[in-house]
């Protein structure tokens, strides 16, 4: 007789890094009937779940019944690591958006065409994100208005991990960030030194460098301002890129 239902399903959950829960929505089944199988120790699922084991987890009927020579779907084989296994589920989950844009950010690592092709723009997957219209002042120190901003489409030139831009203002940040581009920034309320954020510095906005109790220019002409002891600093995101303001 081959291995029971229970023992396969603590195996796959221990080798993929699975709940009970995750097992239960991979497989559109309710939670009470995975434990339920693992806690009575049940031998052999119902056919109607066995299915939804099988779809869900992308696993052979075989294999599940515990025949010995039964093998994992390649898609979900327990031989990948559990990073591979979880992007796999959540591929499953998401949405066709998502989807195309996991599939157009995976493509030149499935054609070999990574190292040249990996940062191309796709001009039709446009996304919406908040753009600032009152400046990060990277000199004179603008209140950034948290409610003046206007939502634009962005397509691959702005980095998937930002959520929100802002026009810089000043020559501060010069070179790297010139005046009148747009600042994209990952939201945080953390920064390490040496990183450039986006800063809400006693109501008045910058774009700068975190130094060690100092906010930093680029620019060598520009002195860093110094954080006392009684300054309202907030962090608002760390930039993870800059393009030229051409997205209205």
């Amino acid at each position: 007789m081959g291995r029971p239902i229970w023992e396969i399903l603590e195996e796959i959950m221990a080798e993929r890094e699975m709940s009970i829960p995750d097992i239960a929505r991979a497989c559109n089944l309710a939670d009470a009937t995975i434990r339920a199988m693992i806690v009575r120790k049940s031998k052999s699922p119902a056919l109607e779940v066995a299915a939804k084991l099988s779809a869900g987890l992308g696993i052979t009927l075989e294999y599940l019944s515990g025949d010995a020579g039964g093998k994992p779907f390649p898609y979900y084989s327990i031989s990948h690591s559990p990073s591979a296994q979880r992007i796999a589920r959540l591929y499953d989950r998401a949405d066709d958006r998502a989807r195309e844009i996991v599939d157009f950010t995976l493509k030149p690592f499935d054609d070999g065409t990574h190292e040249e092709y990996a940062s191309e723009l796709v001009p039709d997957l446009l996304r919406p994100i908040p753009q600032y219209d009152l400046p990060a002042a990277a000199g004179s120190g603008e209140f950034l208005d948290g409610d003046s901003f206007e939502v634009v489409e962005v397509d691959g030139k702005v980095p998937l991990t930002a959520h929100f831009g802002v026009r810089i203002s000043g020559d501060s940040m010069e070179p790297d960030y010139p005046d009148g581009w747009i600042a994209w920034a990952r939201r945080s309320s953390t920064i390490e030194p040496g990183q450039v954020g986006i800063f809400i510095l006693n109501n008045a906005g910058y774009i700068k460098k975190m130094g060690r109790g100092e906010l930093i220019s680029l620019n060598p002409s520009i002195k860093p301002i110094q954080i006392r002891e009684d300054d309202d600093l907030r962090v608002s995101g760390i930039v993870v890129g800059i393009t030229e303001d051409v997205y209205k």
